[in-house]
């Protein structure tokens, strides 16, 4: 059952360890937007799920933290922003915490006007593994190249370029494990 985040919810929560963990995560999410309220979910396992939304005038932000009885925490933050010139650019951002912390994000420029993905960036970050940074753009694309955030932190002396068959643009960066 999903119950919106309240002083009594917030009481119940300290009577174990993985609801004291969730009182922190609910008051970090309250710090970030005081308006906008929390939502809690207890899942099996003994596993708590928060939500929060915030909303601005073209940007939808939707913050999802999961915390596990082992200590494992992920957080999952989806952004989606309305831009002026009829493009959509939606980011997804999934953070690992548990043994070993992991990094994954990805970003999606949508065109509105034809329904189609003009650019497609994901960025896969590790402590004990390698960092890779793969952009596709898509063949013919009328936008500036890159769009994305993570489009424009492509270092052309580092990536490599590669032209697929049907004429998008992978361009793939990455940095090995030492």
């Amino acid at each position: 059952m999903i119950n919106k985040v309240n002083n009594f919810t917030i009481f119940l929560n300290n009577f174990t360890p993985i609801g004291r963990a969730a009182n922190k995560e609910i008051q970090n999410l309250r710090s970030v937007g005081r308006h906008n309220p929390v939502y809690q979910k207890r899942l099996g396992c003994d596993t708590i799920m928060l939500q929060h939304d915030q909303c601005w005038k073209n940007v939808h932000k939707s913050t999802t933290v999961t915390l596990g009885s082992n200590g494992s925490k992920n957080v999952t933050i989806r952004e989606k922003t309305h831009l002026e010139n009829g493009f959509d650019l939606l980011a997804i951002i999934k953070k690992r915490f548990c043994d070993m912390k992991t990094q994954f994000e990805k970003q999606v420029l949508y065109n509105q006007k034809n329904g189609k993905i003009e650019e497609y960036a994901t960025k896969y970050i590790s402590l004990d593994g390698p960092s890779i940074l793969l952009v596709k753009s898509s063949a013919g694309r009328k936008s500036v190249f890159p769009s994305t955030r993570l489009g424009g932190s492509i270092h052309p002396a580092v990536a490599k370029k590669e032209i697929l068959e049907n004429g998008d643009v992978l361009y793939t960066e990455a940095y090995p494990y030492r």
